[in-house]
């Protein structure tokens, strides 16, 4: 059976059936011509939305419907990490070529409500088109965060300090075994993790909701999903400063340090340009910062001070692992046109 065989409104409702979790704050979900729910009153509403197109953000040869799903919905949970706020509820828009199988649906839709019950949002509607040759999957996802602290990307100024949750390089490592028309040396399992980083990554909404809790102060913030340089430099735009980086300190894993000597691959691109890492890049005011990477270890949650916030606007100094400086502006991340 092909999804052409089904009917629109049929697909929805055999969709509808995968979706397990739903919030009590919602009134009225998927089946009218908009979804309703109570927002909290002590809480403001945040949204983000992303699209994955296949060819452009996934190639269905290398992920499963149901890690596609998951990733999915990790790009955008990523989003909501990055302003500090909480999932809530999400809408699911579809381009469906009409050859596609419905079982694949089947299996991305529980892909996405793995997402949905794991961290605890609800998918409440949205749309399914007809796409010439494509699949494409575009969310919109709302969340909530505190009064007065959630995080933006404006508030970085000169002496915060500028730390990052996990470890960078991995996703795009991930990704380039993929894409090698030959295999790689090194061990197998190894790979597959790294594979795994890049196909099911896992947005930093525990990390987030720490820093909140913690009151930490986060003076700005963003997720990793274009590449480390590239998003600082986002950050140095909107808050009017520069950055300098601390090479030595930026976080890899012993994953991508051993795929790398194996194959003499260039670590730098992968570390400070490659992208979909999905980890929270954020500033702190220097008295903010003390003692807080040993507080996220005590959870389990590696954190990373790697660099300053300096006062030249724009400017992004690396300082190497030899004590050279150089132009970090050098390395680029990822750019749909």
């Amino acid at each position: 059976m092909k999804t052409k065989d089904l009917g629109e409104f049929e697909l929805i409702a055999k969709l509808q059936s995968k979706l397990k979790h739903q919030s009590s704050q919602i009134l009225k979900s998927i089946g009218d011509d908009c979804s309703v729910f109570k927002p909290n009153k002590d809480v403001h509403l945040i949204a983000t939305c992303d699209a994955l197109v296949e060819t452009v953000h996934f190639d269905l040869k290398t992920i499963s419907p149901e890690l596609l799903g998951q990733k999915t919905m990790a790009v955008n949970l990523s989003d909501i990490a990055a302003m500090g706020g909480i999932p809530k509820f999400a809408l699911v828009t579809l381009g469906v070529s009409p050859n596609l199988p419905p079982k694949f649906l089947d299996k991305f839709y529980s892909g996405m409500n793995m997402a949905s019950e794991k961290y605890g949002f609800s998918i409440v509607g949205g749309d399914t088109v007809r796409s010439p040759k494509h699949f494409f999957v575009n969310v919109a996802l709302m969340g909530e965060a505190q009064k007065n602290c959630w995080f933006s990307r404006d508030g970085a100024k000169p002496g915060d300090k500028i730390f990052v949750t996990g470890s960078l390089g991995d996703s795009a490592l991930g990704l380039k075994i993929l894409q090698s028309p030959k295999k790689l040396n090194g061990p197998l399992k190894t790979q597959k993790y790294l594979i795994a980083r890049h196909q099911n990554p896992t947005p930093r909404l525990e990390e987030a909701c720490f820093l909140v809790k913690f009151d930490a102060q986060v003076t700005a913030a963003i997720d990793v999903s274009d590449g480390l340089i590239q998003d600082l430099r986002h950050i140095l735009k909107t808050s009017g400063v520069g950055a300098k980086i601390y090479e030595n300190s930026v976080p890899t894993s012993l994953e991508l340090a051993k795929i790398c000597k194996a194959n003499n691959l260039a670590k730098r691109p992968l570390i400070f340009s490659g992208g979909e890492d999905y980890e929270l890049l954020f500033t702190l005011r220097p008295e903010n910062a003390k003692n807080l990477v040993s507080r996220f270890f005590k959870r389990g949650m590696p954190l990373a001070e790697i660099g300053e916030i300096t006062s030249q606007t724009g400017k992004i100094l690396l300082e190497t692992n030899n004590g050279k400086i150089e132009d970090g502006s050098c390395f680029k991340g990822y750019n749909h046109f």
